[in-house]
C-alpha cells in the first residue's frame, strides 16, 4: 500500500499519526494503532480531526506479521505536495463508459 494510492481521508489518518506522534516507520503495530485512536477520539474537541479507526490498513496483504502492518509513509515529494494541496487525484477511466474514453482521447484531457 503507498501513499498516493490513498483517500483523502486515508492520507490525513497517515499524516496526523505523523505528526502528533512522531510515527516514523515503515511498519505500524495493531496496539498503536489501538492507542493512536483512543488518544483522537479524546481530543476530537480539542481540535484533532474525526478520523475512524483504520480498518483499511488490516488488511491481508498489508500483514507483514502477527499484529505488525504496512505504513504507507509519504515521501517528502508526497508530503510537500499534500501539505501544499497540489494533489492530483488518480482515476481508473475502465469503470466509466467508453463514450467518456473517447471524450477524453478526442480532447487530449489528461485522466
Amino acid at each position: 500500500m503507498r501513499f498516493a494510492e490513498l483517500k483523502p481521508t486515508q492520507k490525513m489518518y497517515v499524516i496526523e499519526v505523523m505528526n502528533r506522534f512522531d510515527h516514523d516507520r515503515d511498519a505500524i503495530e495493531l496496539i498503536e494503532m489501538q492507542d493512536y485512536h483512543k488518544v483522537m477520539v479524546s481530543k476530537r474537541d480539542a481540535g484533532c480531526p474525526k478520523l475512524g479507526y483504520p480498518n483499511w490498513l488490516i488488511v491481508g496483504e498489508n500483514k507483514i506479521s502477527k499484529g505488525v502492518y504496512g505504513f504507507p509513509r509519504p515521501t517528502d515529494s508526497e508530503l510537500e505536495d499534500y501539505h501544499s494541496g497540489n494533489v492530483e487525484a488518480v482515476v481508473d477511466l475502465s469503470k466509466f463508459s467508453p463514450l467518456l474514453n473517447n471524450v477524453i482521447k478526442e480532447y487530449g484531457l489528461k485522466p
